[in-house]
């Protein structure tokens, strides 16, 4: 019998996780069919995850693992065995520290210490090791206790989940010290193994960069209630609920956008007149309304965006509509809204929204592609790109990174992939690290009339003797075609001049993403001094 592609899988979890029967051993089922898997496509991260407990949790790893594709995530587990939490933190060379984590997560009974200064013992030791024995970057602590989190303030590194609360919000109390606890110290009982998963993903998604973008919503029937078509714009009735979670998003930075087979002029007149429509046109980066095959729509709509399908949510109520997106993008996120308050549920419970901390672009990132939107608007109107830049009066600043501006450098490496030459990708760790070894860092930032693009590039130089050498130089995709990039590099040729630099290297490697970078240095006087597999290695002589 053949086996399973990954996207089979993928989309066989898309669809559990949109029922509310899906158990503990149907995701547990589909882990197992992952051992078979050898090939995976390019968009799946795969973080590293480890499990400490003092009670048995076997079962809830592989339910992460499962579930974790929902997310494009695909974990790489250790799970210590029972009972030797201690061990394994207090040991520098066990198995804990050689699996060299991103993420480890730490179940324990506060009941079964004699007081929480025994946890605070074992974090601290965790962290001195953790920090001495750690490879490209430090793991970060998932504590399940928000008791002593004023002891981690500012600490970055330790994060808390508050279990207890999750229990009681969840409505999974009853799943707490059952007959499992007599049965093999299983004392979370696997029912509540699914929905703890997706949170504690919450993490995974936020360490790996994978969090989502964009929520693109149907309107029939999602949005509001009836057919415009036919029910018109007095009898058809918003979901005010859905809206008022997709006006958080918008807020916190996701876009959003519109999927929906309908007449565009009419639905965006009702858009715009419904008094209980609380989401109006400038809410919106982008839509799509029309006649036309939706999964053709959602192409469209990335490439107007300028983000990859898959950092897209998709949200509708047509089961047909579902599937047909399920199978031309498994990578898409399909959250079901034939039962609103079953899509409202699994919206709120989504872990691909999370992230560690929320910059000043993140904030204003809707906005910004509202800001694009009427800027393309302004480009179409307009006889060439000269007079567009003109018009657009285009400012641009460069300056050194500093603590405030770190933790958007990190998360610009993460994220940005189309013009980004060499694609490394660091944590605020990293960069702080950098600085502390006399690295040049500049951050990337532009304003025109239609509004403040905040930090959109980030130039990375390592000094090497008379040589300073590119480790990255990217740029929000976004921003590209308007000269900003050129400017980058004219800056750091100046800069070289100012220190007497006498050369500057740099290097293209190539991924499956970057393809848009591969021939920019081709044509700034960069000499090209080798070439294999499409890595070009590059130098520029003063």
């Amino acid at each position: 019998m053949r086996g399973m592609n990954f996207n089979e899988i993928q989309k066989q979890i898309s669809v559990l996780v949109s029922d509310d029967k899906s158990s503990v051993s149907d995701f547990l089922n589909i882990e197992k069919k992952l051992s078979g898997i050898k090939e995976f496509p390019d968009y799946i991260r795969c973080p590293r995850l480890a499990f400490l407990s003092n009670f048995t949790i076997q079962g809830l790893p592989e339910t992460m693992r499962a579930r974790g594709i929902f997310h494009n995530l695909l974990p790489e587990i250790y799970n210590s065995p029972y009972n030797q939490y201690i061990q394994e933190i207090l040991n520098n060379k066990s198995e804990l520290y050689r699996f060299e984590p991103d993420l480890v997560y730490l179940f324990i009974d506060l009941e079964t210490l004699p007081n929480r200064r025994e946890l605070t013992d074992l974090i601290d030791q965790f962290l001195v090791r953790s920090n001495l024995l750690a490879g490209k970057a430090r793991a970060k602590l998932v504590v399940l206790d928000k008791k002593i989190k004023n002891i981690y303030k500012g600490n970055k590194q330790v994060l808390f989940f508050d279990f207890f609360a999750w229990l009681k919000k969840s409505n999974h109390e009853q799943n707490w010290y059952t007959k499992y606890k007599e049965l093999g110290d299983m004392r979370l009982a696997p029912d509540a193994f699914p929905d703890l998963a997706e949170q504690l993903l919450s993490f995974a998604v936020a360490v790996s960069g994978a969090t989502k973008k964009c929520v693109v919503t149907d309107l029939d029937n999602t949005l509001w209630r009836g057919i415009l078509g036919e029910d018109g714009l007095k009898n058809i009735k918003p979901n005010r609920e859905l809206q008022n979670y997709l006006l958080e998003l918008f807020n916190k930075g996701i876009i959003l956008a519109i999927n929906s087979k309908n007449n565009e002029d009419e639905t965006l007149e009702v858009i715009e007149k419904h008094n209980d429509i609380i989401l109006k046109k400038d809410s919106f980066a982008a839509w799509q309304i029309n006649w036309e095959d939706k999964a053709e729509n959602m192409v469209s709509l990335a490439k107007d965006l300028n983000i990859g399908i898959d950092s897209i949510v998709f949200l509708d109520d047509d089961y047909f509509q579902q599937n047909l997106i399920r199978e031309a993008f498994p990578q898409v996120a399909v959250i079901p809204f034939d039962n609103w308050d079953r899509g409202i549920e699994i919206l709120k419970k989504f872990a691909g929204f999370s992230k560690f901390e929320l910059t000043k672009e993140d904030i204003r990132k809707g906005q910004m592609y509202t800001e694009e939107r009427k800027r393309k608007e302004l480009q179409s109107s307009l006889k060439g790109l000269d007079d567009f830049l003109k018009e657009l009066d285009l400012k641009v600043t460069v300056d050194e990174v500093n603590e405030s501006t770190i933790p958007r450098a990190s998360q610009l490496t993460q994220k940005t992939n189309q013009f980004n030459l060499t694609t490394k990708r660091y944590s605020e760790e990293d960069i702080k690290k950098f600085l502390r070894e006399d690295w040049k860092i500049w951050t990337i930032s532009a304003t025109d009339r239609f509004g403040d693009y905040g930090i959109i590039g980030l130039a990375m130089i390592e000094p090497k003797a008379d040589e300073w050498r590119i480790d990255n130089l990217l740029m929000s995709c976004r921003i590209l075609g308007r000269g900003i990039e050129d400017k980058a590099v004219e800056f750091l040729i100046n800069k070289c001049k100012e220190n007497r630099v006498k050369h500057i290297t740099a290097e293209y490697i190539p991924t499956s993403k970057n393809k848009q970078a591969e021939n920019f240095l081709d044509g700034l006087e960069f000499k090209l001094e080798e070439e294999k597999d499409n890595h070009k290695k590059y130098v520029y002589e003063f």
